[in-house]
């Protein structure tokens, strides 16, 4: 027994007549009558009466027809839910975002990411989870399937897509009586040498700025060898450092303005900011698999130019929960 089968002998039973079944269904009344009678054969039982003009519905027939249509209403369904999931309207989009992922513009940024793509009506069935992940593993999260996006600072490793997020400035904080706080700005290769108290993400974004003729070759690797030393994600643990004179700490803008507003060692004075010289930014990304199924196509597509549309807490717990414009950070 199958579906068409089941199709032919509903349009039957509707009409009471194969000569208009076969027309409504476009084709042969032949082969309506013909495969009816095989589903008959198969069940064992007559479900139509045939009269000279028309038919009618034997007791079995009266039943069949009421379980076939349930039959045929759930089938349609079902193809109904794949269509949706296949076209990026129904499903699960997990996303995997850097364990102590702090607050400002890429909380804010994800926020309104997430946002936009749940305020499409065509979305209104999918559900969005969000999972902390550790730095290190988040692109693996994305290559091996257990994330569909991940939140990663660039460049891009090259076997993955990703969509720009955010670019915020960077800030160095130093001891007062560093050196490099005389000055009003440092520059990304002063920072050669020193103890960093960086974030994996940050460790990354100071590279590329590195002037080619601030030395050796070598100042790069010099460079990251100094951050991976002292990787640091809460910043709280990094402006500890920093005063006990351990370190030099690079941190995004926003964070380091939420430092300087509380009561601690950057409003007392005994550490400094400096702004990076060259304007030096984070810039993350929504990264993916270079041919992302639709559900993620239609998350990382770029915003649209209209009006403001209601922002969405995203919390770490993996729930998502309507808000007003958020205050919090991460």
């Amino acid at each position: 027994m199958d579906l068409r089968q089941l199709r032919y002998f509903v349009a039957v039973a509707e009409d009471l007549h194969f000569s208009r079944a076969a027309q409504r269904l476009h084709v042969a009344q032949s082969a309506v009558s013909h495969t009816i009678k095989l589903l008959e054969r198969e069940l064992g039982v007559t479900l139509l009466d045939r009269m000279p003009r028309g038919v009618a519905l034997t007791a079995a027939g009266e039943l069949f027809l009421s379980e076939a249509r349930a039959v045929l209403a759930r089938a349609e369904q079902a193809a109904q839910a794949v269509a949706r999931i296949r076209s990026g309207r129904t499903g699960v989009l997990r996303i995997a975002v850097p364990v102590g992922a702090g607050g400002g513009t890429l909380a804010q940024a994800l926020t309104r990411a997430v946002g936009r793509f749940l305020a499409r009506a065509e979305h209104r069935d999918v559900q969005v989870q969000v999972r902390e992940t550790s730095p290190g593993d988040l692109a693996d999260a994305v290559r091996e399937g257990r994330a569909d996006v991940a939140v990663l600072a660039c460049p891009v490793p090259a076997d993955l897509a990703g969509a720009e997020l955010d670019a915020e400035a960077l800030v160095a904080v130093l001891p007062a009586d560093d050196p490099l706080a005389a000055g009003t700005r440092v520059g990304v290769a002063d920072l050669v040498g020193a103890d960093l108290a960086v974030s994996p993400a940050v460790a990354l974004a100071l590279g590329p700025d590195l002037p080619a003729d601030a030395g050796d070759p070598g100042d790069l690797a010099r460079l990251r060898r100094a951050a991976a030393s002292l990787s640091v994600c809460d910043p709280l643990v990094a402006l500890s450092l920093v005063t006990a004179g351990q370190a030099v700490a690079v941190l995004r803008t926003t964070v380091v303005e939420a430092l300087a507003a509380a009561p601690g060692p950057l409003a007392d004075g005994l550490v400094v900011r400096r702004p990076l010289a060259g304007d030096t930014v984070l810039r993350t990304v929504l990264a993916h698999l270079p041919r992302p199924a639709p559900l993620v196509r239609a998350f990382v597509a770029p915003a649209d130019e209209g009006g403001r549309l209601p922002a969405v807490a995203v919390r770490p717990s993996g729930t998502v929960t309507a808000l007003p414009p958020p205050t919090w950070g991460w």
